[in-house]
């Protein structure tokens, strides 16, 4: 492993470390993502939020645990989920 890998990988545990009381504290609670507007028709947007709730599953919450609601978008669509 290279230098920069292991630099990234500290970061990200680093991360992890800071956000841990926070995932203790709202696991099992009912978590919205508002999900819509620019974020629906940005590429890179909609993976970075594809990625979060990926990570929330990873971390420990269950599927219904949390709860997205996509608004109407700039390109017309809507969906309640």
């Amino acid at each position: 492993m290279s230098a920069k890998d292991m630099t990234e990988e500290l970061m990200k545990a680093q991360v992890l470390v800071e956000a841990l009381p926070y995932i203790q504290k709202f696991n099992r609670k009912i978590i919205v993502v508002k999900y819509g507007g620019s974020a629906m028709v940005d590429e890179e947007l909609k993976r970075k939020v594809i990625q979060d709730v990926v990570l929330l599953k990873l971390v420990g919450f269950s599927q219904s645990s949390f709860t997205a609601v996509v608004r109407k978008s700039a390109n017309g669509l809507k969906s309640q989920a």
